[in-house]
């Protein structure tokens, strides 16, 4: 999947599904734009794409803040006049909590970073997409379709993901802009590591998750970028506006959530 000459835009790049998409667009010879707003692990993304032979650059920028992103937009299209692909990675999952219980603060927090970066994002890269067309890849959830309990915030963020692109899709597909997700599942990742360390037994927590994936095991962040590759790459120029799991049968399953 030939990426050469492509300017590549991965938000969230300074870790997990985020730098393993911007690794995987590296080494199709895409110009990749790490952006991030923990300038170090960022930095640190960008730094070793480039010691591989890869072509990239970091820009430090909270993706939940309309003029960090216009900036970043501007600054990502100078790389050559264009912007040719947009990965929205960036998120978080927020506090553990029913709506009664999680303050407002939270919920806005959440919401900004999961799913107002999406619709920011977009608004100020498509412009750059208009004259050649391009292709944007989302990071929904399998929390998109089916829910655990507590994690109201995020779970409604990471539905409406998968509804604005649908929405978006159809926007923008008479413009040669495929806007397309990925809903992952249960993916090894810092983040994931750090919830089963906080349940007290970080094996006993992973081997439960496992038990719960028809595959038998977590997903790991390449397997998630090796998706959202393709959908960015020429080979789905037909696909627009679908979500595809990558959650090792989960969503087949239909899995009931525990407390």
């Amino acid at each position: 999947m030939d990426m050469k000459d492509q300017v590549v835009i991965v938000t969230g790049a300074g870790q997990g599904i985020g730098e393993a998409t911007a690794n995987r667009f590296a080494a199709e010879g895409a110009s990749v734009v790490v952006v991030d707003k923990n300038k170090s692990t960022g930095n640190e993304v960008a730094d070793g794409i480039q010691r591989d032979g890869g072509k990239a650059c970091f820009v430090q920028a909270d993706v939940s803040i309309a003029d960090d992103v216009r900036a970043m937009a501007d600054q990502a299209a100078a790389v050559s006049g264009k912007i040719d692909v947009l990965v929205n990675v960036a998120g978080v999952q927020g506090m553990v909590a029913d709506v009664v219980e999680l303050p407002e603060e939270e919920w806005h927090r959440v919401m900004d970073t999961n799913i107002t970066s999406v619709y920011l994002c977009s608004k100020y890269c498509i412009p750059h997409m208009f004259e050649a067309g391009g292709a944007i890849v989302n990071v929904a959830s399998m929390q998109s379709y089916f829910n655990m309990p507590g994690s109201s915030a995020y779970a409604a963020a990471k539905g409406g993901i998968v509804s604005l692109t649908r929405s978006m899709a159809l926007d923008f597909a008479r413009k040669n802009i495929r806007i397309n997700a990925v809903a992952p599942g249960y993916i090894d990742t810092p983040l994931l590591r750090g919830f089963a360390q906080a349940s007290g037994d970080e094996n006993a927590a992973i081997d439960k998750w496992c038990s719960r994936i028809p595959i038998g095991r977590l997903q790991t962040p390449e397997e998630v970028a090796q998706v959202i590759l393709f959908l960015a790459s020429a080979k789905a120029s037909a696909v627009t506006g679908v979500t595809y799991p990558v959650d090792g049968g989960m969503m087949t399953a239909q899995p009931t959530w525990e407390a």
